[in-house]
């Protein structure tokens, strides 16, 4: 791996030492015109995602490049060139040599920008998601029912940036993971165990899996934590009291993964639809909803204290 490469070279060298073609295309400002290097300009416009040189060379040096090959071929729909694409699906294990802070910024590029599905595609197909996330792509297997569920999890998290609504990296891996922790653990509790507490658990040990090979912020992996836990409160339409609930710092996200697959079904398409008539005030739909103010104090009778009247005198 290439560890320091701080070196000052010609443009040309600078170039050369960049990782795809597509990437080493200058500008020259006096006379406007685009200087190639290398195949920049033709792989540009055929849509082809090619290493500079020997691909196993140019991926061992820097891992991360196949990530970045990934979300350039995802982002702009491009094509990963054969040979490269055939070398990354060697190398992909060797991800896990790359710094797992480095990692998790790579995955909120991926994931965020609105090119998930795409990219998720490409990660299970090369091999990637095995490295990074072994158990959830354990779960996956071959299970088309699992996948389809992921694929559109991560095309809402799609439409939502396309409508420009941004999405928090804890509401991303709540959509991530969620499905998963949904099937593998109860909603009610098991041998007297609450679910809540059956859940927290399984989060910890799959941020603590995580943590080897993406590094999630603990901050990150706590309002995650918050809005799946939350998920479950949003269930119990009317609420008692809906004016607290919507003020707490996850509840934003915590409705946004109502519509998600494979975390509720029909019971979060009714919670959601109560929820956006609250919010959206119309008091025909809240009719049901109990006050957030505490109920009134019984009047209770005081009673009466009686003197108690002494002893007669002995005559």
């Amino acid at each position: 791996m290439v560890l320091r490469d701080n070196v000052f070279g010609t443009p040309e060298q600078d170039a050369l030492r960049r990782d795809f073609t597509i990437n080493a295309l200058a500008y020259n400002i006096a006379d406007y015109s685009i200087i190639d290097y290398s195949t920049g300009l033709a792989d540009l416009r055929d849509g082809l995602i090619r290493p500079i040189g020997d691909p196993s060379v140019r991926f061992t040096e820097d891992p991360v490049r196949m990530i970045r090959a990934v979300r350039f071929a995802a982002s702009h729909q491009f094509v990963v060139e054969a040979a490269a694409w055939e070398t990354l699906c060697a190398l992909s294990s060797t991800i896990s040599r790359a710094s797992p802070a480095r990692l998790y910024e790579e995955m909120l590029k991926l994931f965020l920008l609105g090119a998930a599905g795409r990219a998720f595609g490409l990660l299970h197909t090369s091999g990637l998601l095995a490295a990074l996330f072994p158990g959830l792509s354990k779960w996956l297997g071959g299970n088309a029912r699992r996948l389809n569920i992921m694929n559109a999890n991560l095309e809402y998290l799609d439409c939502r940036c396309r409508t420009g609504m941004s999405s928090s990296p804890a509401l991303f891996f709540a959509a991530f993971f969620g499905p998963l922790l949904a099937e593998t653990t109860p909603a009610g509790g098991r041998d007297g165990v609450p679910g809540r507490w059956i859940r927290e658990v399984a989060c910890a040990d799959l941020m603590k899996e995580c943590s080897g090979t993406v590094n999630i912020p603990g901050k990150v992996a706590n309002q995650m934590r918050n809005i799946l836990a939350m998920r479950y409160s949003l269930h119990k339409v009317p609420p008692r009291r809906p004016s607290v609930i919507v003020n707490r710092p996850e509840f934003a996200d915590a409705l946004a993964t109502l519509p998600l697959e494979g975390m509720g079904g029909g019971e979060n398409q009714s919670a959601l639809a109560w929820w956006n008539a609250f919010l959206s005030g119309r008091p025909s739909s809240i009719a049901e909803t109990p006050t957030d103010e505490a109920p009134a104090k019984r009047n209770r009778r005081r009673k009466r204290r009686h003197r108690t009247k002494g002893t007669p005198e002995k005559q």
